[in-house]
């Protein structure tokens, strides 16, 4: 009997070592499959607000015309070029995102930095925003970071959301970069009249 018991104790003990291996090896997994598809999003921009059929039947058209009218033709020297377009998720009453990906990575990043210094833009009396494309899951990341970022703006503190989901805080000269919310809310607990 305390042979079988050992040993079952011993069965037990490289089960809960193996499992414990596998769980280690499932967070890797995911992880590099969540990085490998961001990777993959590299080159797209998901523009959201612009109202159901306004690309008609073609979406890659339409966008290549629209993007450079709405940001100023001015600042493209040359035309921009998309791989395809399409919406993504389910009709609903709002208008469903517009994902675009574009051949040259180049053009998407200034069509980003355009989109944020151009401020408020709008298309049919419909307010317009242009985003990266990410995962879900880095999304819910960055997402978790919001009420963080509406205190940081309250208390005009300049900060900014780093790729994947790291805020960076620069406040009396100095810089700080926190993974968690957590972090950053303890830092700014921290902070005299903040």
């Amino acid at each position: 009997m305390e042979a079988r018991v050992s040993a079952n104790e011993d069965d037990i003990k490289d089960a809960h070592n193996r499992v414990d291996k596998m769980d280690k090896l499932t967070t890797q997994l995911k992880d590099k499959i969540d990085d490998l598809e961001n990777r993959s999003r590299r080159s797209n921009l998901r523009i959201l607000n612009i109202p159901e059929q306004a690309e008609g039947r073609d979406a890659v058209g339409f966008l290549e015309k629209f993007i450079p009218q709405i940001l100023g033709n001015d600042n493209f020297t040359s035309h921009i070029t998309l791989e395809r377009a399409h919406r993504v998720g389910k009709k609903s009453d709002r208008p469903r995102p517009l994902i675009a990906k574009f051949l040259n990575f180049r053009d998407k990043e200034k069509v980003l930095r355009l989109a944020r210094s151009r401020g408020e833009m709008t298309y049919e009396n419909r307010k317009i925003s242009f985003f990266p494309d990410y995962s879900a899951d880095l999304q819910r990341r960055r997402d978790e970071f919001r009420d963080v970022k509406q205190r940081l703006r309250e208390k005009e503190i300049e900060y900014a959301l780093m790729y994947p989901a790291q805020l960076r805080i620069r406040h009396q000269g100095s810089i700080k970069i926190f993974s968690t919310p957590a972090e950053a809310q303890r830092y700014l607990k921290d902070l005299p009249n903040v």
